[in-house]
């Protein structure tokens, strides 16, 4: 399957994940995350959507891989709605949230032009001890450029700008300084 998802073959994998139980196979978290990231990678979020679903009817538990493929999925498909609401299911369900959790959805809210959200996504996921990367600024920036917040818009490349000479600066000591 996890052959099938890193040729984007969905379809293959949805049929091997059918045919497990008949060979006294059960699909696992493992199995099921390959099937919903080949499914993301072909962009077939419903797909993606629905085998979320059926983890849960067959009691397997998504993880946090399982739920940022479908974040994925639901950013290309652009439901930041549904991405919203994975993001709610997966603290209720004390899955950890991470920068990729984070980045998908703040990335289909900006894309819907919901800059405030995605203002609120980036405060929040300050307040987890989770610390926004340059690509998640530049949503911040792209997102506020929808909203025509450009003043916003400036505060964040200016912080995105400031991470990438963090970036570029040699550590301490290294042999990279001297």
């Amino acid at each position: 399957i996890s052959a099938c998802e890193k040729g984007v073959k969905w379809q293959m994998a949805l049929h091997l994940i059918c045919w497990m139980p008949a060979l006294a196979l059960s699909p696992n978290e493992i199995t099921y995350s390959a099937l919903v990231s080949a499914c993301q990678k072909a962009e077939q979020w419903h797909v993606a959507l629905e085998v979320l679903s059926t983890m849960t009817c067959n009691v397997v538990m998504p993880n946090a891989v399982t739920y940022n493929a479908c974040l994925a999925a639901c950013e290309a498909g652009g439901l930041w709605r549904v991405a919203l609401e994975l993001l709610s299911c997966m603290t209720e369900e004390s899955v950890a949230l991470d920068r990729i959790s984070y980045s998908c959805v703040m990335s289909a809210c900006a894309k819907a032009g919901r800059w405030r959200l995605v203002l609120s996504l980036l405060n929040s996921m300050s307040d987890m001890g989770l610390v926004p990367d340059v690509a998640i600024h530049s949503t911040a920036v792209s997102a506020c450029e929808r909203g025509v917040q450009g003043h916003l818009a400036l505060k964040f490349m200016h912080r995105a700008a400031c991470l990438c000479l963090r970036c570029m600066m040699p550590a301490k000591g290294s042999s990279r300084e001297k």
